[in-house]
């Protein structure tokens, strides 16, 4: 249970990396 909360919490943070960086991509073009 203690490992799925830390997967779910890694998830969100590379979610929010990866949208960072798809809006870095988007404020380039």
């Amino acid at each position: 249970m203690v490992l799925n909360m830390l997967i779910l919490k890694k998830k969100k943070k590379k979610n929010a990396e990866d949208r960072k960086i798809q809006g870095l991509k988007y404020f380039m073009n």
